[in-house]
């Protein structure tokens, strides 16, 4: 074989394969479109359901279909049929199974016969408020409503009617007193006849819809075992109804499990969450709904895919008797149980190192003066202290103030005179320091009084009238000293500070 030829074949071979990914993706694009329209025509079903007008309707029997229908009335005979002689063994696919055909049929009944009662129940309603308009408020369960219909009709004495045996005794009460005030009239007699044949058409809608129900639960564990293990029996019933038998529900991404159901007018319309998205059969079951509101997003995620499993087990028959279902459950609770759980405690983060290296820091007596001049003095450190139990004074200007502390602890209306700090004072060189050694040393002082004086001092003076006077150096000391103290004692006084007892 030549280059050539070899190099037409892969070509030959790209293009089938380019063909095989072109039809797979046109097949998925077919599916989610029909998955589409599915839904879209779910929902135009429903917004017809709400449209229905039915106050110009006379017979509840023309809006209310399944109740004279072939296909109900032949579906609950088979559910009759099998319930008598149910079977302990399964052969072959259960696809092929006609009690599985059965159970798939009547479980798709449950949504028609849901529409039905909610139609009837809005004849009901309409047709009965000319009597007792507030009783609709005052009993929201629709059963209890249609009971306490039933078994009012024209009475305007509500307290000769036993009501007791169907509503709660608040309720009772509070229907009892509102019947005296209402502003209805009796209705006419064939107005009473249409509601109490509607009511009775309401009450055989709800026991056949009651019967495929339990049936469908009880059986489906034999055909579905894994499946109703792990989602519960009427939520695997839905969703295979939903999706045309194990088959098409084993098929179907995992994606798209949760919005199956959502869009549809399930429990007697009387729900207010069944438009929210991502809120469908799934949604409903025991797992989901016994999860926190925060993770069932993520508990619907995971169910999904583990649903499918079971669903490709059953359909399998490799586990009849569920144990593949309950494992899979048991491992679904402990995810769960793992994403309910609050988040661990942290501990306390240690800083990270600092960048700067360690620096060596000099000793000796240099940097111990250098630390003495930046130390607190003695003064600060009384000023920082309080006396326990005593006035603080305060000096201020203007606004500000600040404390003394025990700066004038005796209380003496003067600083106390601060000792001169040898380690801020003025230093002299050394130097300097013997110059004055060898001048004190020469004989430049006298002694006057017992006093070190100046050489050049003298106790004769000039006096103020031009004459020479004779003065006591002791006294002139005094004088001066006392004249110091003096001025150091008022100069807080002076009018720019002020002193403040506290």
């Amino acid at each position: 074989m030549s280059l050539a030829d070899e190099l037409l074949m892969d070509f030959d071979d790209d293009e089938v394969e380019q063909e095989e990914l072109n039809t797979g993706a046109d097949e998925a694009l077919d599916e989610e479109a029909a998955a589409r329209n599915a839904m879209d025509a779910e929902k135009d079903e429903e917004n017809k359901l709400f449209e229905v007008d039915v106050k110009g309707v006379d017979d509840v029997r023309s809006i209310a279909k399944l109740i004279d229908s072939s296909e109900l009335n032949s579906v609950l005979e088979r559910i009759d049929h099998f319930s008598t002689n149910p079977r302990q063994t399964l052969h072959g696919s259960p696809e092929q199974d006609p009690e599985y055909a059965l159970i798939v049929q009547a479980n798709s009944l449950t949504t028609s016969l849901s529409d039905d009662l909610h139609l009837v129940l809005r004849f009901i309603r309409d047709h009965f408020a000319p009597r007792f308009p507030e009783l609709e408020q005052l009993v929201p369960d629709p059963v209890m409503y249609v009971s306490a219909v039933q078994a009012i009709r024209n009475e305007m004495d509500l307290t000769a009617i036993d009501l007791k045996s169907i509503l709660p005794s608040a309720t009772v009460m509070v229907v009892t007193v509102t019947s005296s005030t209402t502003t209805g009239t009796p209705l006419p007699p064939d107005k009473l006849v249409t509601v109490e044949s509607a009511c009775e058409v309401f009450t055989r809608l709800r026991a056949a819809r009651e019967k495929i129900t339990s049936y469908v639960s009880s059986r489906l564990s034999f055909f579905a075992p894994n499946l109703a293990a792990l989602l519960g029996a009427s939520t695997a019933a839905n969703l295979i109804s939903q999706t045309g038998g194990l088959s098409g529900l084993a098929k179907i991404p995992a994606c798209n499990i949760p919005s199956l159901g959502g869009t549809k007018a399930r429990g007697l319309g009387l729900a207010s969450n069944v438009r929210e998205r991502q809120q469908g059969f799934l949604y409903h079951s025991p797992v989901i709904q016994s999860c926190p509101l925060d993770v069932r997003k993520q508990a619907q995620r995971i169910m999904s895919a583990k649903l499918l499993l079971a669903a490709r087990v059953d359909l399998a028959r490799s586990s009849p008797d569920g144990s593949m279902g309950q494992t899979i459950l048991q491992q679904v609770q402990e995810k769960l149980e793992k994403l309910a759980e609050p988040p661990t405690s942290k501990g306390p983060k240690a800083l990270p190192a600092p960048d700067d290296p360690v620096r060596k820091k000099r000793g000796g007596k240099r940097i111990r003066k250098a630390k003495e001049a930046f130390a607190v003095t003695e003064l600060r450190k009384l000023q920082n202290r309080v006396q326990f139990g005593g006035e603080e004074v305060e000096v201020g200007f203007g606004d500000e103030t600040e404390g003394l502390g025990m700066i004038n602890a005796e209380g003496l209306g003067k600083l106390r005179a601060a000792a001169i700090d040898t380690r801020t004072r003025a230093k002299a060189s050394k130097s300097t320091l013997s110059r004055l050694a060898a001048a004190n040393a020469s004989g430049m002082k006298s002694v006057i009084g017992g006093r070190e004086t100046s050489g050049l001092a003298s106790s004769v003076v000039l006096g103020s009238k031009q004459g020479i006077e004779l003065v006591n150096p002791e006294l002139v000391s005094a004088m001066k000293k006392k004249k110091d103290d003096d001025e150091g004692k008022d100069w807080f006084k002076g009018g720019l500070f002020s002193q403040i007892k506290r």
